[in-house]
């Protein structure tokens, strides 16, 4: 009896050891959840890094937009570039196609001097105007003139000058489109006032002087009003200057029906009429864009109406002037 009590009872030992043993497998399969969670940690760091590399593919389309913003310069490039090209071609043909000897026009500087016979027959000094040729000039040289300097100012924009012009389109200025017109625009007029008739040096260098100061006032103009600032002086000022020159068309015209022989040739009007068109577009392409209203409110837009208007009005003019005088 004695015996089967210890065994009994070892028996009961072991058992109890491993039911304790039981708790202590729950205790280490509780101890392994550090480990999940750093499964999770990791798992959460793979989706912060999906979502960076998501917020990157979103942020994609912003430097997409940042591209667009730069298309309208480029387009502007383009376009000058194309100006440059077609001005370029309209002058080789138009000295390719012009007659040899026909247009040549003669400058002549006039003078007071006195009139010989007329102080011997009166007795008394008799002052008159006297004329002297100074030098002939091929009409198609001035096309051409007019056209090439359009043209090295436009390529230049578009490639030496890229760079200083996108500044200053960005702030409502362009300094080398009013030296454009300072230069190309004179040539353009003088040539219409030779083919007119208009052989006086004075009134020439007159025609030139006017157009250089109305391209000072709008250049003014343009510079001094990036605030919204409206000076209407200046507005007059550039006014006068720019029609001063069809002013003296117009005595030259009245002059010829009123003295002359055979009236003044249609194609002369003509003339006239462009020249005074395109002023008057560019004058008011220069108000709109000031008071910054409507389509001017982008510069870009009023750039490329400038650009537009320079290239028509020039090539109208040429090919006027062609059809009329120089076509073979």
């Amino acid at each position: 009896m004695a015996t089967t009590s210890k065994k009994s009872s070892s028996k009961k030992t072991k058992t109890t050891r491993k039911v304790s043993t039981a708790p202590i497998k729950k205790t280490t399969a509780k101890k392994v959840s550090p480990k999940k969670s750093t499964t999770q940690g990791t798992t959460s760091k793979a989706a912060a890094t999906k979502t960076t590399e998501v917020s990157a593919k979103v942020q994609k389309p912003v430097l997409n937009k940042a591209v667009s913003v730069s298309t309208p310069l480029q387009k502007l490039r383009s376009l000058n570039f194309f100006v440059a090209f077609a001005s370029v071609l309209q002058a080789g043909l138009i000295l390719f196609l012009s007659k040899a000897f026909g247009g040549i026009h003669s400058v002549f500087a006039s003078f007071p001097t006195n009139d010989s016979l007329a102080t011997a027959s009166s007795g008394q000094a008799q002052i008159v105007t006297g004329a002297h040729r100074l030098f002939d000039v091929h009409l198609s040289w001035l096309i051409a003139a007019f056209l090439i300097v359009t043209a090295v100012m436009h390529l230049a924009l578009a490639t030496i000058l890229r760079k200083r012009y996108e500044r200053e389109v960005a702030v409502r200025v362009n300094r080398v489109r009013w030296a454009t017109y300072a230069i190309s625009g004179s040539l353009l007029l003088v040539t219409i006032a030779l083919a007119a008739g208009v052989s006086d040096l004075v009134t020439l260098l007159a025609i030139v002087g006017f157009n250089v100061i109305a391209a000072l006032v709008a250049l003014s103009r343009e510079h001094y009003t990036q605030n919204g600032e409206r000076t209407r002086l200046v507005y007059g000022i550039g006014a006068i200057a720019a029609g001063a020159p069809f002013v003296i068309f117009l005595l030259n015209i009245l002059g010829t029906h009123q003295y002359g022989e055979g009236g003044t040739p249609k194609y002369v009007y003509w003339l006239y009429f462009t020249g005074f068109v395109i002023v008057s577009a560019l004058a008011r392409n220069l108000i709109q864009q000031t008071r910054v209203r409507g389509r001017w409110i982008d510069y870009i837009y009023a750039e490329r109406v400038y650009i537009w208007l320079s290239l028509i009005g020039s090539s109208a003019v040429a090919w006027e002037i062609y059809s009329a005088v120089l076509k073979k």
